[in-house]
């Protein structure tokens, strides 16, 4: 039991964070290569407020938020006149120059040795987080039926055919970003405030893979397929754990086996696991 109480936050955390690349990826058809520090940006706001500057979680969550939105808003805005190949290497980009800040810039994110005494939750975690993952998913449901999420749905078939309809791509696009690393930085917050440490390695370029095969595996169209790719690419791993097979070879085995079943999925469902929905 107490290892269903510890695993069904990180499904949730890990829902919420695709959920807020689902906003990039679903909507605009972008393959963002840097959400994994929008999430870091969320993670290292509220744990530098909180433990620095002896701030309440309920002033650094929401601070983290913003602080996601803006940058999510200035990345989308300086990168308006890219298509959408060279957008994914800005992505990758801005995803390389945050790994090499927080792992540099020791005066303010600690470095390699991270932030530790971040304040926890009063009361169990996974209630939060069911909270803000049910808020967001309401809030994505919303947002594609407004004007943005409808541009949105154009600018996924053609950028030139939404400007041509008279829409403006470079505030679309920008907004996209801002409501993607808004939600990403929530996930990042959570994820601080439950873990009560943060380092540099939990916002890799190897996180933002692992949530982009989340979004594609699951059918990056709507929010039913996110949350089955989430499943997929997170309870795969938790099963094979259990595998006779994974203390053979250092347990590099469950790596190979993991790699498989993803590929199988993949060609089994290439329009992903909404398709079958």
């Amino acid at each position: 039991m107490d290892y269903v109480l510890q695993f069904v936050p990180i499904l949730w955390l890990t829902a919420i964070e695709a959920l807020s690349l689902s906003v990039l990826a679903g909507r605009l058809d972008v393959i963002c290569m840097c959400q994994a520090a929008f999430v870091g940006v969320g993670a290292y706001v509220t744990a530098i407020l909180t433990t620095r500057a002896h701030l309440s979680m309920m002033i650094g969550i929401p601070m983290a938020v913003l602080v996601g939105c803006v940058f999510g808003w200035f990345f989308g805005l300086v990168t308006a006149s890219l298509d959408k190949e060279r957008l994914a290497l800005a992505t990758l980009a801005f995803q390389l120059l945050f790994s090499s800040v927080v792992v540099n810039w020791t005066a303010v994110t600690s470095g390699p040795e991270g932030i530790s005494g971040i304040p926890q939750f009063a009361y169990p975690s996974f209630v939060l987080v069911a909270a803000m993952l049910a808020i967001l998913l309401v809030t994505s449901f919303l947002l594609q039926r407004t004007l943005l999420g409808r541009i949105g749905d154009v600018m996924r078939e053609s950028d030139s055919f939404a400007a041509a309809c008279g829409f403006s791509t470079t505030a679309a696009r920008s907004w996209h970003f801002a409501v993607g690393a808004g939600a990403a930085s929530l996930g990042g917050a959570l994820f601080a405030h439950r873990s009560s440490y943060i380092d540099p390695g939990s916002f890799s370029l190897g996180e933002s893979v692992f949530l982009l095969s989340a979004v594609l595996i699951g059918g990056d169209k709507g929010w039913r397929g996110v949350l089955g790719g989430v499943a997929l690419v997170t309870v795969i791993p938790e099963v094979l754990r259990f595998s006779p097979l994974q203390v053979l070879n250092g347990g590099q085995v469950r790596q190979v086996l993991y790699g498989v079943a993803l590929l199988v999925v993949l060609l089994a469902g290439p329009r992903g696991v909404q398709a079958h929905a």
